[in-house]
């Protein structure tokens, strides 16, 4: 019982995931099925022609694209969020995820909080494994069995604290939920999804990125996990994604409220496709570099 309650703290700060992209206000349905874009893949002529053409239609090819090829990502993840109405800290952590079975790690680099007078320096997923726990790392911590401890990701704890679930980090997520999210806002009728152009991205180191943007009317609240009924978390007026004209991958995303202020931003640096894992990467060992 003790354990429990020194633990459950610790959710609050640790269900930060890789920023995966909000899901619209919708009916509870299942998640967009991996489909094939239609004509098989387009050739990089043909995909940037499409982000003019058809947004949605070219989000769904890098989905594919993605599915198809990544069995995993490294990167730098800078992020900044707004909690209950409240912009947190900006936040420097890096990151590893494998696709199959899913996996995600996370080391904070800087910005990382406190529970209980430590400061938490790293959390650790892996789907089918530990009960469905995440592993919570505050090296710091006076009593041994605190530095390490297996908390729930999706509790009512976990989603006070944090925009997204861990259990839903990586790029693979985050392109499965803006391609849902955005498919069902066109067919839903009010608001805007355009192309806005090629630019270079300051929070990226001045990489140049594909720039989509969609506007919501009214603006909407995203969901922790991709499968709620319902939506929570502060509501934005626009939403957009940057990606990669290379690899088409979604490298950072923005959301902001209708008077311009910050809900939500996402920037993955010195991204790395398919990188080589090791056996420790995603145990405990793993986690406490």
């Amino acid at each position: 019982m003790v354990l429990r309650l020194l633990a459950a703290p610790a959710v609050a700060l640790l269900t930060l995931a890789l920023a995966p992209w909000p899901a619209t206000p919708r009916p509870s349905r299942a998640p967009t099925p991996a489909v094939t874009t239609p004509g098989g893949r387009p050739s990089a002529a043909e995909w940037e022609a499409l982000l003019t053409a058809d947004p949605v239609a070219a989000l769904q090819a890098a989905r594919d694209r993605y599915a198809a090829e990544v069995t995993g990502v490294r990167a730098v993840l800078h992020k900044q969020e707004r909690l209950a109405g409240e912009l947190q800290p900006p936040e420097v952590v890096n990151v590893l995820t494998r696709e199959q079975p899913f996996a995600v790690r996370m080391l904070w680099v800087s910005g990382s909080r406190k529970v209980l007078g430590n400061a938490v320096e790293g959390a650790l997923y892996a789907a089918g494994e530990n009960g469905g726990r995440m592993t919570v790392w505050r090296p710091s911590a006076f009593v041994s069995f605190l530095r390490t401890t297996d908390v729930s990701p999706t509790d009512g704890t976990a989603r006070s604290a944090a925009r997204y679930s861990l259990a839903e980090a990586g790029l693979g997520h985050t392109l499965n939920r803006t391609l849902s999210a955005w498919s069902y806002a066109r067919e839903r009728g009010p608001g805007t999804i355009a192309y806005v152009g090629s630019r270079p991205v300051p929070e990226l180191g001045g990489k140049r990125c594909h720039v989509l943007r969609r506007t919501c009317t009214p603006p909407e609240s995203d969901r922790f996990l991709a499968s709620d009924p319902e939506p929570s978390g502060d509501p934005f007026a626009t939403a957009t994604v940057l990606l990669d004209p290379e690899a088409w991958v979604q490298v950072g995303a923005e959301l902001r409220r209708a008077d311009g202020e910050l809900v939500g931003s996402y920037y993955f640096r010195d991204v790395v496709l398919n990188p080589t894992f090791t056996a420790k990467d995603f145990t405990r060992d793993g986690l406490a570099k």
